[in-house]
């Protein structure tokens, strides 16, 4: 073949492959970006409005926020319906908004939430400091599927996911499951440290609303995380030089770890026995409360007894707690705190205790009576001693300590056995702020 026959096949195969592209890219953009934007939101109104029973999105305000789950049920006639149980835009108690819906497609596909809704629009409102929780009601969609949708709030780049919800979940029940998990693990366990594993990372990270915080290499890192019905699921993965996904978490078998689904090696524990805790609420401010439910039968028995003769007498038991308070910067004193009512008037009274906690025992021995709760013992005993010793009789023993819902990571139901009658078991919340 001579040079010229050469020349002339290469430059027929560079037109050929030049044809080829040409006709690849033609199919490739064959519409416009306008066109496309149109086909993506008529995708999403279809997956959105798709979903009988709604979508769980679990919201992010920003990065490093806690999250919280909102159920959103979107109908094609542009009405959208929230639900959610938080303490921020339900106050804690389940509740249902209803406002208008829409995907915008001027320059990216969005979903906005575009007139006023009582339950997501606080997260973006600007409250009385002008900042409130810097949230967001529009939201670009990145990736949908019809059992998926993968957004990033559009002020603050916080990425969210949605879920389709099963069809028969009931949405009130849905927010009691997270209450049961919250009640296992982190209801009333502020400032409670965790320890985490994972693999060769082990760090202490304190529990503070919704977040997790650990400090490394003198800088600290606020991981925050959402949780659903038997999980939680952090905003990123965990700290884990394993490689693996450390995002999602679960209850073991015995309530004892919160273990990583994707890897049960990396895992969550108490940094407490139980007597510990109890002293670490103590430390923190807490009144240990008695509650009737989970104290055995002669015990309630006992302290109706009490109740019934202040009542015969002019007098009204309200509740009996543990409480401690300062006495100088370093010493404390510990307090039997009896709320009580003579005509209508209300008192708090104590006697005054020792406190020991040694070897996982806690023990309360009697010392004496203050003055605040001599009213109300006059009114039980001929003396104040007599009516005091109703009091001690019960209160002031030798116990041993176990979480009362059997969970390991929250323990602030406590459940105290004397040591001396193991039938002898009193329940105890820590759920009020000491004066």
């Amino acid at each position: 073949m001579n040079k010229m026959k050469k020349t002339v096949l290469i430059l027929s195969a560079i037109l050929m492959v030049f044809a080829s592209c040409s006709r690849e890219e033609g199919n490739l953009f064959d519409k416009t970006a306008a066109e496309r934007l149109i086909e993506q939101r008529e995708k999403a109104i279809t997956y959105l409005t798709d979903a009988p029973n709604g979508w769980e999105m679990r919201y992010f305000p920003t990065p490093d926020a806690a999250g919280y789950v909102l159920i959103c049920h979107f109908d094609k006639n542009g009405s959208v319906v929230v639900s959610a149980k938080n303490p921020i835009s339900s106050n804690d108690a389940y509740k249902v908004d209803t406002s208008l819906w829409d995907i915008d497609y001027t320059q990216s596909v969005t979903l906005t939430f575009n007139s006023y809704n009582d339950i997501l629009h606080i997260f973006s409102d600007p409250l009385s400091d002008g900042i409130g929780y810097n949230g967001d009601y529009e939201f670009v969609i990145m990736n949908s599927t019809p059992n998926y949708f993968y957004l990033k709030s559009k002020k603050r780049s916080a990425y969210i996911d949605m879920f389709k919800m099963n069809e028969t979940e009931n949405w009130e029940h849905y927010f009691e499951l997270i209450d049961n998990f919250n009640a296992m693990t982190f209801t009333g366990n502020d400032e409670a440290e965790f320890t985490y594993i994972g693999y060769d990372t082990i760090l202490t990270m304190t529990y503070n609303e919704g977040t997790l915080t650990y400090t490394r290499n003198n800088a600290d890192t606020v991981l925050g995380f959402v949780v659903t019905p038997g999980a939680m699921h952090f905003y990123n993965q965990s700290p884990t030089a394993s490689g693996i996904s450390a995002k999602d978490f679960v209850l073991n078998e015995d309530t004892s770890k919160l273990v990583c689904t994707a890897d049960p090696a990396v895992y969550f524990v108490s940094e407490y026995s139980a007597a510990d805790y109890f002293n670490f609420k103590f430390n923190k401010g807490a009144i240990w409360s008695y509650r009737p439910d989970g104290t055995d039968a002669t015990t309630n028995a006992a302290i109706e007894t009490i109740k019934a003769a202040a009542e015969a007498n002019g007098a009204k038991i309200h509740n009996i707690n543990y409480a401690r308070r300062r006495v100088n910067n370093n010493d404390y004193s510990y307090l039997l705190l009896v709320n009580y009512s003579v005509e209508g008037k209300l008192f708090q009274g104590y006697l005054n205790l020792r406190y020991s906690n040694v070897a996982n025992r806690i023990r309360f021995t009697y010392r004496s009576a203050d003055k605040s709760i001599e009213p109300l013992l006059l009114r039980l005993g001929s003396t104040v001693a007599d009516g005091a010793a109703l009091f001690s009789d019960i209160f002031c023993d030798t116990f041993t300590a176990e979480s009362y819902s059997g969970s390991q990571l929250n323990m602030v139901e406590m459940a105290l056995t004397s040591t001396t009658d193991p039938t002898k078991v009193i329940k105890f919340v820590a759920d009020i702020k000491s004066l």
